[in-house]
């Protein structure tokens, strides 16, 4: 109980720091409010800029901070920190199939620290950092992305599959080159730097193309709803016949054989379409229901990229809802769920006076939210010691 207790402490704390500096953060892009005058909108913001600035960077520090210091939260982080003490100790890892960037950022590390405290704080600087730069001109995003990326456990898996999570997050900051075609000369070479952490990057390029031709519009609500109820109903009922091609598409992209395997193994023994599952499906129906609302009222090409490839990641995430190989190359949408939650609290907050059902569907939202996250440190609850959701100090 009392490790269920911390992660509730943690956890908020975490939700509360990146709530406090995005508030002072819109406040500063918008000091009239929304509809008044945008200070970024005159000024270049750089990489630079997030990491000087102290309503960017205290959420960041954040963030690292707890993912530097965490024992057992994500599958990986055993595996990581053993990676790390190999490095120290023989200089080389168990298994040789890790990429070069990753390699290199591993052997950097040890020439200032012989602790693995530093790696792990590099590693989530990267996923944490390029996040925030896709959304430093927006400002009204990062008042809730402490309550999405937390409460949609997307902590939780940049914990797990770190490699391949930063790769999806140098996919999420280059989506302002995908929607300009003159920047496109940029693509491979970003692809390319993402395939040193993982292999699988190589599917940037094909989301890249889709992401551009679905810049313009969103499918109708009701459309999009009927898309959700037939991958629903076909819900891992066409594995058996795509079962070697999909396999196969797993080897390709970097995954191995025993791993391939084992979580496998794992996710089908902890994966049931339950309570949790069923309240998160809830609420992306209450997004679908609000997409053209936002859609008109954000009115950006790219909030219709992200948008619509969120929403092609959840369909495949119910069509293959167990299956191994597409859930870890959903990373590249799935790290999309808590920008796109951000958008939709954003809407009915900056709307909660032209409506008053918005403050409701707001308030809702949240307690959905909150009651799925709060399951979830639950079942780890349960399966405590076989566990990696409750938040442990490795000091």
């Amino acid at each position: 109980m009392s490790l269920l207790i911390q992660s509730f402490l943690v956890y908020g704390f975490m939700i509360l720091a990146m709530m406090h500096a995005g508030i002072y953060a819109y406040h500063h892009q918008y000091p009239d409010g929304f509809l008044g005058n945008d200070i970024y909108a005159k000024e270049k913001t750089s990489f630079l800029d997030i990491i000087t600035n102290s309503h960017f960077l205290i959420p960041i520090l954040v963030f690292c901070l707890f993912a530097a210091l965490r024992y057992k939260v994500g599958i990986d982080c055993i595996t990581y920190k053993a990676d790390f003490y190999d490095i120290l100790e023989k200089g080389h890892f168990e298994q040789d199939s890790y990429e070069y960037g990753y390699t290199l950022l591993t052997k950097f590390t040890i020439l200032f620290s012989n602790k693995h405290y530093l790696i792990f704080a590099i590693l989530s600087f990267l996923q944490i950092s390029l996040l925030y730069y896709s959304m430093r001109k927006e400002s009204y995003l990062l008042m809730f992305f402490g309550i999405t990326i937390i409460l949609s456990e997307t902590f939780h898996s940049l914990m797990n599959g770190v490699r391949q999570n930063i790769a999806a997050c140098i996919f999420v900051a280059m989506i302002p080159l995908i929607l300009n075609k003159k920047y496109w000369i940029w693509i491979v070479p970003t692809m390319f730097t993402a395939t040193l952490f993982h292999k699988s990057a190589i599917i940037i390029l094909a989301l890249s193309v889709i992401g551009y031709y679905c810049k313009e519009k969103l499918l109708n609500p009701l459309i999009q709803l009927i898309i959700v109820a037939v991958c629903f109903l076909l819900m891992d009922k066409i594995d058996n016949l795509l079962l070697q091609p999909l396999y196969d598409l797993g080897s390709y992209a970097g995954y191995e054989e025993r791993a391939i395997e084992n979580y496998a193994d794992y996710e089908f023994s902890n994966k049931n379409f339950g309570l949790r599952s069923s309240l998160n499906l809830l609420i992306y129906i209450i997004i679908i229901l609000y997409s053209n609302k936002m859609k008109e009222f954000f009115n950006s090409e790219k909030f219709n990229t992200i948008y619509n490839l969120f929403f092609i990641g959840i369909c495949l995430f119910l069509l293959f809802y167990n299956n191994f190989t597409i859930n870890r190359l959903l990373f590249y949408c799935n790290i999309l769920i808590p920008i796109v939650e951000a958008y939709f609290l954003s809407y009915l907050w900056l709307n909660r006076d032209k409506d008053k059902n918005n403050i409701t569907i707001f308030a809702i939202s949240i307690a959905l939210l909150s009651i799925a996250f709060s399951y979830y440190l639950y079942t780890g609850h349960i399966d405590y010691p076989v566990e990696y959701i409750l938040y442990k100090f490795d000091i």
